[in-house]
């Protein structure tokens, strides 16, 4: 209801609320639409959705930081920090004992600044799509704070399927060049340097909880794979990375810049 009026061709719009009995209704998708994270891992990449992609997750954050006052009812962060801040930084911080320190201040960030309305899950999964275009779902962890978030996890779930096959990589890093441009044509409410800056500690964290997190992707098996993301998501968090081509050239085959 709240973003539903700044981008009515993407979040579905809210026709019916029973808060008695703890129902609503929705539109939905076209029933042609197919789920993106399927088509990326079948190896259907399109970069003119990723610019639509970035462009959307931009136009989420700037809008809800250039009208705070109509999203106050997201400040409470109870389900994010159940459903994200303990199950993925959290249970990292334990499993990975040597970049807990690193964590620690992305965590704080998270739980402190109140900026623009986060996600929480802005990922392939949750993304319908249909002509060129899709449907946004999914918003049980949004929650009014740290965006940079949104940059981190999603840029990891792009990572994840470039490792995953890796013929298909440059593909892959084309397409999140794409993602951020379109982010960046939407988004003046801070300077797009910093939010990269802090978008790249998410994007380290988000890979390890992937991989070492409560819930592990299902995708990526192999664990020679997954220790080449955890070596990665390491020199992010310890060396102290902070641009995506800098985050990006940590990766093998490395990406063919544009």
């Amino acid at each position: 209801q709240a973003l539903h009026p700044y981008l009515p061709s993407v979040v579905p719009e809210v026709l019916h609320v029973d808060r008695a009995n703890y129902v609503y209704a929705m539109s939905h998708a076209p029933p042609e639409a197919t789920v993106w994270k399927a088509d990326l891992l079948a190896g259907r990449i399109d970069l003119a959705l990723g610019a639509k992609v970035g462009q959307t997750l931009g136009r989420i954050h700037q809008v809800s930081a250039e009208n705070a006052a109509a999203f106050t009812a997201f400040r409470d962060h109870n389900v994010y920090v159940q459903l994200r801040v303990d199950p993925f930084y959290r249970r990292v911080q334990e499993r990975c004992p040597d970049v807990a320190a690193a964590i620690e201040p992305i965590v704080h960030d998270m739980l402190t600044i109140k900026e623009a309305l986060c996600h929480g899950d802005y990922t392939p999964k949750n993304m319908l799509v249909h002509d060129g275009a899709f449907t946004l779902v999914d918003y049980e962890t949004a929650h009014f704070g740290d965006p940079t978030m949104d940059l981190g996890l999603f840029m990891a779930h792009l990572t994840l399927k470039s490792v995953r096959d890796p013929h298909r990589s440059n593909s892959f890093f084309s397409l999140m060049r794409r993602v951020w441009r379109g982010y960046c044509a939407e988004v003046t409410f801070r300077p797009h340097d910093e939010l990269e800056q802090r978008g790249v500690k998410h994007y380290g964290a988000c890979l390890l909880a992937r991989v070492d997190g409560t819930s592990p992707i299902d995708y990526l098996p192999e664990e020679e794979k997954r220790n080449h993301v955890r070596g990665v998501a390491r020199a992010i968090l310890l060396d102290g990375v902070d641009c995506w081509e800098n985050a990006w050239s940590t990766l093998t085959p490395p990406p063919v810049p544009e």
